[in-house]
């Protein structure tokens, strides 16, 4: 007991400390960093720590289990005993391997966060992009329309939608650039970085390979999935638990029947918990799946777009088209352009996903 409060009290003083801790480090390729803020995770020493602590109790368990120090003198006292036995080292066991499947759950979430936040800085990027191209097509509306009311083509009203679209692209702009801004301070925060420190993520937005998923093979493992594994423990602890109280009371006994409902409430929830894992993993999959479509259509719409904007600059050089038309052109490429990115964005993220919080927990169960 001593011990555990011992260790409790070096991770108090951690904890403390946490605030004084964080360091500025440059950041390159997404792995890197993910890697580097995996290797500096605080919370992965934190895990540890809970590890360290809980195998303590263990100790203590196992300890009291041997010598109960509990007179059993009538069946209150029996049941008391029996479960400081039988019980109390299967709660310290269920509790020690919940810590050391945290630490490593934690970890791959760690991964899955920090990549999903980069996928959104290159893609908040790739927005950037897009939104200057437009602010460019709407000044150059703009000074097309100012032009065209002094020769009396245009009215003012729509010289006023011509500055009211400049402005608004204008916005967007500013409104991209300061969801970098964000982005650049909620990777940092989860990085465990100082802050205020610069972000730079040198890798290009580019579609990550089809991840080839046997769906039968990973439901038959769904059972070494954290929550599945703790509800099933649960249960075979509440089984016991009704087991000893059982042997010790009739079904018309307070103390057998809320025995009884936890067991079969334990029951249920573990089959409830299956269930839901299972639709959640099918779900991720079909997103997979939907996404590699989804990229596939928004790539063969921005080539459409890109093949139409290379005909109409030809268009306009013949005279065949407008300056309005051509900038109409561009505006669609633009925006079919970033469309693609966006796709390719969401297929990484539920691919990178799918690896961390499912696939790689069942290999490292």
């Amino acid at each position: 007991m001593k011990r555990s409060i011992a260790i409790l009290a070096v991770i108090l003083i951690f904890v403390l400390s946490l605030g004084t801790m964080a360091a500025e480090n440059v950041f390159g390729t997404v792995t890197n960093l993910i890697n580097a803020a995996v290797n500096n995770s605080r919370q992965a020493t934190l895990d540890q720590m809970t590890i360290e602590m809980n195998e303590v109790k263990l100790e203590e368990a196992k300890n009291g289990a041997e010598n109960p120090n509990i007179a059993a003198t009538d069946r209150v006292t029996r049941l008391e005993r029996n479960l400081k036995q039988q019980v109390e080292p299967m709660k310290a066991e269920l509790e020690l391997e919940l810590s050391k499947r945290r630490e490593r759950d934690n970890k791959y979430q760690l991964k899955a966060s920090l990549f999903e936040k980069s996928m959104d800085y290159l893609l908040t990027q790739k927005e950037i992009q897009k939104d200057s191209k437009l602010l460019e097509i709407k000044n150059y509306q703009y000074e097309l329309a100012n032009g065209k009311l002094k020769n009396k083509t245009m009215t003012q009203v729509d010289v006023d939608t011509a500055k009211y679209n400049k402005e608004e692209a204008r916005l967007n702009l500013v409104n991209a650039e300061n969801n970098l801004k964000d982005l650049q301070y909620q990777i940092n925060l989860l990085a465990e970085n100082n802050i205020d420190a610069g972000i730079s993520i040198t890798d290009p937005l580019t579609l990550m390979p089809a991840l080839k998923v046997d769906l039968n093979d990973i439901l038959s493992k769904i059972n070494k999935m954290t929550d599945i594994y703790k509800a099933e423990k649960q249960y075979e602890i509440n089984s016991k638990i009704f087991e000893l109280t059982a042997a010790e009371y009739v079904n018309t006994d307070k103390e057998y029947q809320e025995a009884r409902n936890d067991m079969e409430k334990a029951k249920l929830d573990l089959e409830s918990i299956k269930e839901d894992m299972e639709v959640s993993i099918r779900r991720q999959k079909n997103a997979l799946d939907n996404g590699l479509k989804k990229v596939d259509l928004a790539k063969e719409y921005m080539e459409l777009m890109q093949e139409k904007l290379t005909i109409g600059k030809k268009k306009l050089d013949l005279g065949l088209l407008s300056k309005e038309e051509l900038y109409a052109i561009e505006e669609e490429s633009a925006v079919a352009e970033y469309g693609y990115y966006a796709a390719i964005r969401d297929y990484n993220v539920a691919y990178d996903t799918f690896n961390n919080t499912v696939i790689n927990v069942i290999a490292n169960s």
